[in-house]
């Protein structure tokens, strides 16, 4: 572990770099890689998706949920110089910069390939259009894509709706995104709920 940032409360950014010197793992946009830490007699194995552009640096962002025991440990014990193991990058929830409009809904966590996608568009200039419409449960959670919010790019659009007081995502509001973009490819991430 590098360095680890915090973007909100129960949230930590961990930059990876391989202890060895060569390179650490970098993917595609919507790719993952699984953090593998041992905790006591156990080895704790989590896959976690990297929000950075493509080839950039291997960064993996984790929430802490109530019983999670990696989230947990990386909360309140991990500190930067502590060596984790981080396996190859896998997935194909991919987006290639294809010319597509893309519609991606997004919910909690699952804002962090949605990130990689609006990261890599940004660092690679590409031209086509990105719509990320993402629901979380409170208004202060801007802070994962405040880079991206002073950025002044017409082919990204970047919609936050806080379930709280706007309530979740409805098929009404996936019906008006469509309707604005009927040829776009669409991607979803989140919780089951």
């Amino acid at each position: 572990i590098e360095s680890i940032t915090s973007p909100a409360p129960t949230t930590r950014r961990l930059r990876l770099v391989s202890s060895d010197g060569g390179p650490p793992p970098t993917g595609r946009p919507g790719q993952h890689v699984a953090l593998r830490v041992r905790l006591g007699t156990a080895f704790l194995p989590r896959p976690h998706t990297l929000p950075g552009a493509a080839d950039g640096p291997c960064e993996v962002t984790v929430q802490r949920e109530p019983a999670g025991a990696f989230g947990g440990w990386l909360l309140e014990q991990a500190a930067a110089g502590q060596a984790l193991e981080v396996s190859r990058q896998a997935g194909r929830f991919l987006w290639d910069g294809g010319p597509a409009p893309i519609l991606f809904f997004a919910a909690g966590i699952g804002i962090t390939p949605a990130l990689a996608f609006a990261r890599t568009l940004v660092d690679r200039g590409w031209p086509h259009r990105l719509v990320v419409d993402w629901s979380t449960p409170r208004a202060g959670r801007r802070a994962p894509w405040a880079d991206l919010e002073t950025i002044d790019r017409a082919n990204l659009e970047l919609n936050l709706r806080c379930t709280a007081q706007a309530g979740r995502l409805s098929s009404a509001d996936v019906v008006r995104w469509v309707q604005c973009f009927p040829s776009a490819r669409c991607f979803v991430c989140g919780p089951k709920g």
